[in-house]
Formats: C-alpha cells, sequence, structure tokens
C-alpha cells in the first residue's frame, strides 16, 4: 500500500475530480491558480460518543501562496498508520524545514455564510503571530449549518492596509448532501459501540453521492496489543468492503469507523486570486472488536 499523507490538513484542497466552479459567472480557476483565501467548513456525526455531533469551520485570507496544503487522496489509496500490527516503525530523524512566512489578509470583523435557509456567523480571530482566522462560535450547533445547499459568502472587509475589501461571493460553497450510513447499524446503536464479528468482512453501506469525487473511509481499533488505523479512499457508490486481510490487521479493543464525504468549490477572490471554500462531512460510530 502507498504511504501518503491521506488526512486533510487545516487549509486542505482538492485536485480529486471535485467540480470546481467559479462564483462569479461560472468562471473556471486557471490551471495553478493563485489561492488568495481558503475555507473549510466540517460537520460530523459519530454514534457512541457526546457529543454525538460537532460543528467547526475555518477560514483565512493571506497573499499567494499561502499556508501548505494536502490533496484530497486519489481513488483506490489506502494507508496504515499508528503503526500497522505487522509493521516496526523505525526512528528516522530529519531536519525539519522553516514554512516560508504567511502574509495573512485582514476580511474584517466576521464571515457570513447565508443560504436561503439560515446564515452562519464565523468570528475573527488573531493569532500571536499575527494569524488572522475567522472561526465558527464555540456554541455554534451542527443543525445551524445544513447540508445539501449552496452558501454565499459575506466578507464584512476591511480597510487596513493588509485588509480585504467587503463583497459577497455568491455561492462560494457547496455543502453536499447527508452519507445516510446505514450499515454498520450505527443509526440504532445510540451510546453503544457496534460490535464486529472477528475474522469476517465487514459491509459499510450509505446513500450513493457524485461518483466523481472519491468518499474516505477510516477505521481507528486501540487495545491492550497496541492501535491500528486503516485510511482508504473509494467511489461514491454506497459500497465499501473491509475485507477479511485488513481486519485481520487490527487488535482486539475499541475504536471507531467514520466515511467522509467532501465538495471543493473555487471562487474568484481579486483579479488573481481565488478563494478555495470546501465542506467535510463524516458519519459513523463507535465499534468494538472481540
Amino acid at each position: 500500500m502507498r504511504a501518503r499523507g491521506l488526512w486533510a490538513t487545516l487549509f486542505a484542497t482538492s485536485a480529486a475530480g471535485a467540480a470546481c466552479t467559479g462564483g462569479d459567472g461560472g468562471d473556471d480557476p486557471p490551471a495553478g491558480h493563485l489561492r488568495g483565501g481558503s475555507l473549510v467548513m466540517t460537520r460530523t456525526a459519530v454514534t457512541g460518543f457526546d457529543p454525538a455531533e460537532s460543528l467547526s469551520g475555518v477560514g483565512a485570507f493571506f497573499a499567494p501562496p499561502g499556508p501548505a496544503t494536502a490533496p484530497w487522496p486519489e481513488d483506490g489509496d489506502c494507508e496504515w498508520s499508528s503503526p500497522a500490527p505487522t509493521e516496526t516503525p523505525a526512528p528516522t530523524p530529519s531536519p525539519t524545514a522553516t514554512p516560508p512566512a504567511i502574509d495573512w489578509m485582514d476580511a474584517g470583523g466576521s464571515l457570513t455564510l447565508r443560504s436561503n435557509e439560515n446564515a452562519l456567523v464565523l468570528d475573527r480571530f488573531e493569532g500571536p503571530a499575527g494569524e488572522i482566522f475567522y472561526l465558527t462560535r464555540a456554541d455554534a450547533l451542527p443543525e445551524t449549518f445544513p447540508t445539501d445547499l449552496v452558501y454565499d459568502l459575506e466578507i464584512a472587509g476591511s480597510d487596513s492596509p493588509n485588509g480585504v475589501a467587503a463583497t459577497t461571493l455568491a455561492g462560494a460553497l457547496a455543502a453536499p448532501a447527508p452519507l445516510g450510513i446505514y450499515a454498520p447499524d450505527f443509526p440504532n446503536a445510540g451510546m453503544d459501540a457496534v460490535p464486529l464479528a472477528p475474522g469476517a468482512a465487514v459491509q459499510l453501506g450509505w446513500v450513493p453521492g457524485d461518483l466523481e469525487v472519491p468518499v474516505m473511509m477510516r477505521m481507528t481499533v486501540s487495545g491492550s496489543s497496541g492501535s491500528a488505523t486503516l485510511t482508504c479512499v473509494t467511489d461514491d457508490d454506497g459500497f465499501y468492503e473491509i475485507d477479511v486481510s485488513a481486519m485481520a490487521q487490527f487488535p482486539s479493543g475499541g475504536g471507531t469507523l467514520t466515511l467522509s464525504r467532501h465538495a471543493l468549490h473555487e471562487t474568484k477572490l481579486a483579479a488573481d486570486t481565488w478563494l478555495d471554500a470546501e465542506t467535510l462531512l463524516t458519519e459513523g460510530g463507535a465499534v468494538l472488536l472481540p
């Protein structure tokens, strides 16, 4: 299995088949376009935990190229980490490269995501090194960010030297439909972990989505003999099986099994820069391997 960094970073973007359409008249971003902003909304529903659902969002504006990004992995990729029980981690110290300085831009006091059903505000926060982020409020409820909708982004704007002009980016963010996982039977598990039969394959079933954009499956199990995490990417066709050989790599213990769907939308921000706006939906639940 090819080892690569599969999980999305704070400002993750995708080059793997996402539908990318400009918000100002339908312009598509040119190849190698300059990124001047990033917005990532994450909504999670994992049974067996309290709270079972959560919502978070982070946005930022910057002079290109901005923070480093990680692409959504390609369909068919799988990766073991934590490590897999059959692997022995070898320490390989290496020098840590100093990341390039980031010129942060000020978009004013807030950002507002607005659909025909609701509005969600992200407030401005400034970090110790001059970072400027826009974050959802700590008490933001998942239901304040309905899925299967398109959102406009209202930028309050700032007239400071590093300011972003006040504007509204029409259709800047698209939230995909919920996954609707029905196998394993997480919807009826409540606070209980779903038991998985040892030595048997595990089948996942969900409501199919956009077949051009793959989904990400992740299973993590921890026990007295260690821990293991398997992450795989597959078609959003409603079915995936973790085969017997993969299941045999997990230790006995408890963990989680989740599925994630994402959507990336790119909108022209200024004459030569674009905003990458991504939604990540994750569903799943607690599992138990005897």
